[in-house]
């Protein structure tokens, strides 16, 4: 009996603990004229929609995976491009891998982006 309380109970406890992956979810507004290209936020390990392109006036959800990043302390860092000009910016701080903050919005104008923390 032990034994197969321990496959149906303790084993999907284990697997799921184990999966559960550290998000980041930011909200990209670009309030500009211009479209913003090649997007990207890091610390992200994802490999799959890491770099992207937001129309004028449009939105995005931009989720960073930080599953697999050392657990050490850091800050985020955002790179795009706008108006044929690369625009780089440190904000926010995340400790021990994970982060402070379950949503960020960024809202992106021509000139600068404005960084607004949703804390947990």
């Amino acid at each position: 009996m032990k034994p197969i309380l321990f496959l149906f109970v303790f084993l999907p406890i284990a697997f799921t603990h184990c999966s559960k992956k550290t998000v980041v979810e930011f909200k990209i507004v670009n309030n500009s004229n211009f479209k913003i290209d090649s997007l990207f936020i890091e610390p992200n390990v994802s490999k799959l929609d890491k770099y992207v392109s937001i129309d004028s006036k449009e939105s995005y959800k931009y989720e960073s995976d930080m599953t697999n990043i050392p657990k050490s302390d850091g800050s985020y860092f955002l790179s795009y491009i706008i108006n044929h000009k690369i625009k780089r910016q440190a904000f926010g701080y995340y400790t021990n891998g994970y982060p402070l903050e379950r949503k960020v919005t960024i809202n992106i104008d021509s000139e600068k982006a404005n960084i607004i923390y949703d804390e947990y």
